[in-house]
């Protein structure tokens, strides 16, 4: 509030410092060359694709778990998307399918990091198709001590509600070369609205507490973890070499989602369907992606945030522990 207040007072709240300040500050940590701020996720996702020239009839792969306004910005660009299917312990997506892709000639690997969950990167990476990664859900993962963020040739980084860190609105666009910053910058000159300074102002305190905030995610997502393995659900796990930020806390569910919300809601714990507004959600997927699918149909999530407070934390804990 300080800072948002500082911003108010000082009557420059439309876009400016503060916004170019919020990207290279985000650039930094991710340890990119630098970027831009744009007034909207749709819009962030749009310039980030302009700017690898992609063009009507390009093909760009997706997760089947991938939000469902990547179908809406794919189809404004004209583009195609190539829906692949996700790994059923952690729901990011799968390079093997990927790969099973590759003969329809991709231009690009949009890629979501689901719930904060990170793919085999070394895999992904390898098959030599340009990477444009999505960090809303996972900003401060990382790969093998790599930060996730630096595998591709532009970052994107919503700075919604929901988000990790959030302006209210907007998000980043950022860029790992010098070469690829300039070819952005042109791009959002020719085509994005920029983020004011006043949204920016929230999202620079945000950055600025980003490592407390994660390692609150992950010690509350343990807590929850250890819950939820005295009841007969289970949660996602990352892989390999992943170091995943607990967006949220995800449980698998034995059976449909209706009893569990249900017996959470009495409990005063608020849940979510955990993929309700993702690509697979659609319906049109005839079958091809079942692992995304049976994670659609049985996923529910728990609030996991920094704010939660012990309290709450040890409610949420009880309530996993006893789920029906």
């Amino acid at each position: 509030m300080d800072s948002v207040l500082s911003c108010m007072v000082s009557d420059q709240i439309a876009p400016g410092a503060l916004s170019e300040m919020l990207a290279a500050e985000a650039a930094r940590y991710v340890g990119l060359e630098g970027g831009v701020a744009c007034a909207g996720y749709r819009a962030g996702l749009t310039l980030a694709l302009e700017s690898m020239g992609i063009e009507r009839g390009d093909r760009v792969v997706i997760s089947a778990l991938s939000p469902e306004i990547y179908r809406a910005v794919l189809d404004d660009i004209g583009a195609e998307p190539l829906v692949v299917d996700v790994d059923p312990d952690s729901a990011a997506i799968r390079p093997d399918r990927v790969r099973e892709r590759l003969a329809e000639g991709p231009r690009v690997i949009l890629l979501h990091y689901t719930l904060g969950f990170v793919p085999e990167m070394d895999e992904l990476a390898a098959l030599g198709v340009p990477i444009v990664e999505d960090l809303s859900q996972a900003l401060g993962s990382s790969w093998a001590e790599r930060r996730c963020g630096s595998f591709g040739e532009l970052t994107v980084v919503s700075l919604g509600a929901s988000g990790i860190v959030t302006a209210g609105e907007g998000a980043l666009v950022l860029a790992g070369n010098r070469r690829r910053l300039r070819l952005l910058d042109e791009a959002a000159t020719r085509a994005a609205l920029p983020l004011s300074d006043l949204n920016a102002s929230l999202g620079l305190a945000q950055l600025k507490e980003i490592e407390p905030y994660i390692a609150v995610r992950r010690e509350t997502a343990g807590v929850f973890s250890r819950s939820v393995m005295k009841c007969r659900h289970r949660t996602l796990v990352q892989k390999g070499e992943g170091g995943n930020v607990s967006y949220s806390f995800p449980v698998c569910l034995e059976q449909g989602l209706k009893e569990v919300r249900s017996y959470a809601r009495k409990k005063n714990v608020d849940t979510l369907p955990a993929f309700g507004h993702t690509v697979a959600a659609g319906g049109d997927d005839d079958g091809r992606f079942p692992e995304a699918r049976e994670l659609m149909l049985r996923c529910l999530l728990f609030p996991c945030y920094p704010m939660l407070g012990k309290r709450n934390v040890e409610a949420v804990s009880r309530v996993l522990a006893t789920l029906p």
